[in-house]
């Protein structure tokens, strides 16, 4: 939902939005916010309706909006007037409305409307006159009228700018009360200038417009000041950020323009700029005349977001974010909007890959954020004549008062475009004394053709840091790696393999202990006795497997296998040392979740909208509540899950020894009531209500329910008053008992 939206502000500053909802039901709907809060309305719920929506409110705050029928490839109207939608057929001569409609209200409250045919290519222009739609061809020039977009003057006169495919140019049409006047605004070359504008009239009437150069690449604006059009370039402005930059551009696509109280333009559009040669990234810029200069803001480079994510929780249950958006920026975010608010770092190499447990970003013991990345911008110099640019292996923290970084290492972009050293994966973590410790995967090029690998373990002593070279040679060795400190302070590591390692008597002693599917994703947190716990990957089985050390021998177990399930592993423990773990179900494109109750593994699907769960993250707070970051693929976008409530796990001697079946409470009741239930074990469970005839009423539950104590609420608001029959039945057990409702 939410494609081809348009918005308006009615009186009150109230938000009014149009727009299409293309899955599931590809119909047009509208909504809007009132002291109340948002209210959604299916305006039209034809099949295939609703695309270039435009929507405005007349002097009475009725919403009128205007959209193209794509099933049927005509332009429809609905006009709400103020008891129900009324719609109407605009017109239906040949293809039109495509690419974009424009609709504004005159002072008679009557709309009108500026569109594209596309049969014939030309510029189309409808109104209702108070008994029926006007239609007029304004411009039927060779493929004219794309990208229109319309205003009206004081005296209802339209005025229209649109594209010109055919010429290359920027044209403008207005009504002068007699007959349409058109004129060229501007010329380009090859794919023109026109594209994606907007129009608006200031105080005198006259026309300013907002477009895109797409000869140039640049924003232009243009405006009518009595002489003739005056025309400026608004792009090309380079960030101090990006000081490397040589092909910097800010576009003009899908520009919005309106005028201040003063008459200067304010235009918002989308832009695109290179880096070293590199894919387009893309911002959401904002470029605005100050009177007596233009002025550029980046608002927003986020196209999408959450492409690795890390969480942590701390004391006070204040969840902290890292993630990666998709121009390659590393960000944090925090649940409590402290006084840092949202940060966002430097560029990180296209090498990094989605950290282990420990991830990018840990806690210090105040509960500070602490993050390690490797940024893409570094210093560029000549050696030998040759460009080289060092870029930094970095870490970033937060001291309660503001951000500091320091660089742990360098590596080199040379000439050619390889990476002398390069990190593949990297995790972090701290020890008792607010240390941190950083395990990273480096590869080392020998030569063009070969590469030497190392799993390396840095970490601050003494007012300086370390290096431990743990593992060296292997193809990619040490990725997918997750670090934990004991309270001995000593290191524990796991990476793909599954291998796993300890730094004990001056050495590092490293054993495989799963050698079926690689384990892959792998995350590794410490119980209190500081044993490991560890759950990963297994590609040959395609399912999630958790390991642990219960002080003898390790234990393996496959926890969910159904279906290609267990990738972006996270691991946690809660204060009974029971594993929690979130974990991508690839099969469904879900979120899943698996914790161990005391008894048995139980798993959830938390979030199962198209293709979401993506390199998850999990914390635990203190009262046993998961927290989960993950990736929904589907819109690109950074999510958050948590359980409002803790998982209370039991012992098995704590679970009930048997089914029961208890008298409901309150009894009477009115309207609701609580019935409760004992389960020894885990069981389908149904719970059925019947009236005094035996028939069946509804059911209150129909699902598989985990061992122990389980309420559940039955609401009979829409029932008689009277006695009824309520039904346990698991599995072979089955009773029943009496309730009564009385109103």
């Amino acid at each position: 939902v939410g494609m081809f939206a348009s918005l308006a502000l009615d009186s009150d500053g109230y938000p009014h939005i149009s727009y299409f909802d293309r899955d599931p039901n590809y119909d047009l709907k509208y909504a809007y916010k009132d002291e109340n809060g948002w209210h959604i309305m299916t305006v039209d719920d034809n099949y295939w309706v609703g695309l270039f929506t435009s929507i405005a409110l007349d002097a009475n705050n009725h919403v009128h909006i205007s959209y193209m029928d794509g099933e049927n490839g005509n332009l429809k109207y609905a006009h709400w007037d103020g008891s129900q939608w009324n719609r109407q057929l605009v017109d239906n001569d040949g293809i039109v409305g495509v690419w974009c409609t424009s609709l504004a209200i005159d002072p008679n409250d009557f709309p009108h409307i500026s569109y594209f045919d596309y049969t014939y290519g030309s510029l189309k222009y409808a109104h209702w006159d108070g008994n029926d739609w006007q239609v007029v061809i304004v411009d039927n020039d060779d493929d004219v009228g794309g990208y229109s977009s319309l205003a009206l003057d004081e005296n209802g006169y339209a005025h229209i700018s649109y594209l010109d495919y055919a010429n290359a140019r920027l044209k403008y049409a207005f009504w002068n009360g007699s007959e349409w006047q058109r004129e060229i605004v501007d010329e380009g070359e090859d794919w023109g200038v026109g594209w994606y504008n907007s129009i608006v009239l200031d105080v005198n009437g006259n026309p300013h417009i907002s477009y895109f150069d797409n000869t140039t690449g640049n924003l232009k604006y243009a405006y009518l000041n009595g002489s003739g059009w005056d025309i400026r370039s608004v792009s090309a402005i380079i960030p101090d950020e990006y000081p490397w930059d040589s092909s910097y551009t800010i576009g003009g696509f899908f520009t919005s323009i309106v005028l201040d109280i003063n008459g200067n333009p304010h235009i918002s559009s989308m832009g695109r700029f290179d880096h070293f040669g590199a894919y387009p990234d893309d911002l959401l810029g904002y470029s605005y005349f100050d009177g007596s200069k233009w002025n550029f803001d980046a608002v927003d480079f986020i196209i999408s977001a959450g492409i690795t994510t890390s969480i942590a929780v701390d004391n006070d249950a204040v969840s902290h974010i890292g993630y990666m958006r998709s121009d390659g920026r590393y960000s944090y975010i925090s649940s409590m909007d402290y006084q840092w608010g949202n940060k966002t770092f430097g560029k990180v190499g296209w090498g990094i890959k989605e950290p282990g447990s420990g991830s990018f970003i840990a806690l210090d013991n105040n509960g500070w954020p602490h993050m390690v990345y490797h940024q893409k911008h570094g210093v560029l110099i000549l050696r030998r004549g040759n460009p080289v640019v060092y870029l930094p292996f970095k870490m970033v923290w937060f001291d309660g008062t503001d951000w500091h970084d320091v660089s742990l290492w360098w590596s080199y972009l040379l000439g050619s475009g390889h990476t002398q050293r390069e990190p593949l994966s990297s995790s972090l973590t701290f020890d008792q004394s607010g240390a941190p410790h950083i395990l990273v995967s480096i590869e080392v090029k020998l030569s063009y053709q070969t590469s030497d690998y190392q799993l390396q373990h840095r970490y601050f002593s003494d007012s300086e840091w370390h290096t431990s070279t743990i593992v060296t040679s292997g193809s990619a060795v040490g990725i997918d790696n997750s670090i934990a400190i004991s309270s001995e302070g000593i290191p524990h590591i796991s990476y793909r393999g599954l291998n796993y390692g300890l730094f004990e008597e001056e050495e590092w002693n490293i054993e495989t202990i799963d050698n079926v599917g690689g384990g892959y994703f792998n995350s590794l947190k410490l119980d209190s006795d500081n044993f490991p716990h560890i759950s990963y990957y297994d590609t040959l089985n395609t399912a999630l497997k958790y390991a642990r050390w219960d002080g003898s021998e390790w234990r393996i177990e496959i926890v969910d296998n159904n279906g290609d399930v267990g990738k972006y592993t996270s691991l946690d423990l809660d204060a009974n040392d029971f594993p929690h773990i979130s974990y991508y179900d690839e099969t469904n494109g879900n979120l899943k979740f698996a914790y161990w109750d005391g008894i048995g593994w139980q798993i959830e699907t938390i979030d199962s909208y198209r293709t979401v769960g993506l390199y998850t993250s999990l914390a635990l707070d203190a009262n046993g509540n998961p927290h989960i970051s993950y990736f929904d693929a589907s819109f690109g976008d950074l999510k958050y899950a948590t359980r409002g409530e803790p998982i209370f796990v039991k012992t098995k001697e704590e679970l009930p020894n048997k089914f029961s079946l208890y008298q409901n409470y309150p009894n009477p009741f009115n309207p609701a009531t609580t019935i409760r239930y004992d389960l020894p074990d885990r069981h389908d469970v149904i719970i059925t209500v019947y009236n005094i005839l035996g028939q069946e009423v509804t059911r209150v539950i129909d699902e598989e329910i985990s061992a122990g104590t389980h309420e559940v609420i039955f609401d009979a608001s829409a029932l008689p008053s009277g006695v009824y029959i309520y039904r346990l039945q698991a599995g072979e057990y089955v009773e029943s008992k009496k309730l009564l409702y009385l109103k």
